[in-house]
């Protein structure tokens, strides 16, 4: 994934289907992406790791790929 500047990528690696994967940059955590069941509704918890990065970059982008993992899981 290309930020705006279009020179920084961003590593998704783990069990996306199942919603719990790991948003990674050079090699390093930036956030844990979890799904949790909380009553009766599902939900997300996004654990940003390292104090710099940009949770709502972080959230954004854990919804895109919930979101394409869903659109596949349709295919």
């Amino acid at each position: 994934m290309a930020l705006a500047d279009g020179s920084t990528e961003l590593d998704v690696s783990g069990r996306v289907l199942d919603r719990e994967f790991v948003v990674e940059y050079d090699g390093e955590v930036l956030a844990v992406i979890s799904r949790r069941w909380l009553r009766i509704r599902e939900t997300y918890g996004v654990d940003v790791v390292r104090e710099d990065a940009d949770p709502a970059l972080l959230i954004a982008v854990a919804v895109c790929v919930i979101h394409l993992a869903e659109k596949e899981r349709e295919e």
